[in-house]
């Protein structure tokens, strides 16, 4: 049975407010990372098989060799453009998980580390289990 998230506030923003505060977030974390994506996309561009990787040296030199700094930022306003109205469904939702699971919390998510047991087999803890 899933818990009623309506009632639970989210930092006093209305529903629009955190769509727009979503797209804002969306499009400042890919534009952030544009240029390490583009970085990634020209090693991946000058490797002709896995044996033969290109280095992050040899991208950067290409990309700057090619198109000067501006390389590095070459169709950011597409991706931006792109990212605004795509990140905002993902925030409500995120949200409505977030206060939906447990006390508030992921407890059922977070991450488990293994432990060894004394006779050789391994079982998931989670952080605060112990």
């Amino acid at each position: 049975m899933a818990a009623d998230t309506s009632a639970l506030p989210h930092d006093g923003l209305k529903f629009w407010q955190f769509m727009i505060a979503g797209s804002v977030a969306g499009m400042a974390e890919h534009m952030a990372m544009f240029p390490v994506d583009t970085i990634k996309t020209q090693m991946q561009a000058l490797s002709s098989c896995p044996l033969n990787s290109a280095t992050v040296n040899q991208a950067i030199r290409s990309i700057l060799k090619s198109d000067g700094a501006t390389g590095f930022y070459r169709g950011i306003a597409a991706m931006g453009i792109g990212a605004g109205p795509a990140t905002p469904p993902t925030s409500p939702s995120t949200s409505c998980a977030i206060g939906a699971s447990p006390a508030g919390t992921l407890a059922a998510a977070r991450p488990r580390t293994p432990r060894r047991e004394p006779g050789g087999g391994s079982v998931m803890i989670r952080p605060g289990d112990m």
